[in-house]
């Protein structure tokens, strides 16, 4: 946060910055949960937490400094809380690469057409949109597939049928739902819930065919086209409502592979979207209504491709 600040010369606001930085995350504190209180609410229990603290009342911007701190995976505003939410995402996104032990990518940027322009898809990276595509459409990967077929979806325009507040409102139901042993999504205590793709895809489906955009509404299964669609959703949902998990995937994708640990220590790979849970309502509701089933996850982690899965 100080870096940040100083490179806009705005050393004014570093001292409360610094109070928020340093209190924002006291709600993980395993002495902080309470009946109603899960992890990925510890926004609210971080300001519970630091206003009970001498001295913090005394302190001339306190109400500043307790919305940046309860909204700081939110929508943040002023200064002070957008350098704050901007500083913790740059944090998660060094220790991710850090333990993933990936080479550094950039910040996330407001524009994906210019990243695009600028970084041309690496070999590594081709292989793994060959892999996405193969697993999540059940194609073959054809090693002859020139650079063009496997280049990484590009923004369509979706302003005719999208509806973010709506696309968020038909995703809920899915959260936590088994039939028979199967889900298509499921949340966290740490304040995530992880989608499957097909889940966006039957979603965005459903409002185009609302909205009477036929043409996304009947896409064969197999359109290469639908990748376009999915990329374009995820990324006005992280852009313009920051309900993405943005630290979690990389800007140029819609989901990434992670590692889904269940008891006894079996492994699963899955391709999953990640949203931040205040997007759906309270992460505690959703945890209390979990199934048994899902309960059984204990942990999901970036797949790196080393480990062992079951």
């Amino acid at each position: 946060m100080v870096k940040l600040l100083s490179d806009q010369q705005a050393w004014h606001v570093i001292p409360d910055t610094m109070v928020a930085a340093l209190g924002h995350d006291l709600g993980k504190l395993k002495s902080a949960r309470g009946s109603l209180y899960a992890l990925g609410e510890h926004p609210l229990a971080a300001g519970a937490i630091i206003s009970a603290i001498p001295g913090f009342k005394e302190l001339s911007r306190k109400e500043d400094i307790l919305r940046a701190i309860k909204m700081h995976h939110k929508m943040p505003e002023g200064l002070l809380g957008k350098t704050l939410k901007k500083a913790d995402q740059q944090a998660r996104q060094q220790e991710l690469e850090r333990w993933v032990g990936v080479e550094a990518t950039e910040e996330i940027k407001e524009s994906h057409e210019e990243e695009a322009k600028e970084k041309p898809l690496q070999p590594s990276s081709r292989e793994a949109v060959q892999r996405v595509q193969a697993d999540i459409y059940g194609e073959t990967i054809d090693s002859t597939s020139s650079r063009e077929e496997i280049a990484p979806p590009q923004r369509m325009d979706i302003s005719s049928w999208f509806d973010a507040a709506g696309f968020l409102a038909m995703l809920k139901p899915y959260i936590n739902r088994i039939e028979g042993r199967r889900f298509l999504a499921f949340s966290m205590t740490d304040g995530l819930v992880y989608f499957q793709v097909k889940v966006l895809e039957e979603v965005a489906r459903k409002q185009a065919q609302d909205a009477g955009c036929m043409e996304i509404a009947t896409m064969a299964q197999d359109d290469p086209t639908m990748r376009q669609v999915l990329f374009s959703v995820v990324q006005q949902l992280r852009q313009q409502h920051e309900v993405i998990a943005t630290h979690l995937i990389k800007a140029t994708y819609f989901g990434g592979y992670f590692l889904v640990t269940r008891k006894f220590n079996t492994k699963m790979r899955g391709y999953y979207t990640p949203f931040h849970a205040e997007a759906f309502g309270s992460i505690a509701e959703m945890e209390r209504a979990k199934p048994d089933l899902l309960r059984d996850i204990l942990s999901v982690s970036p797949y790196t491709g080393s480990e062992q899965v079951s």
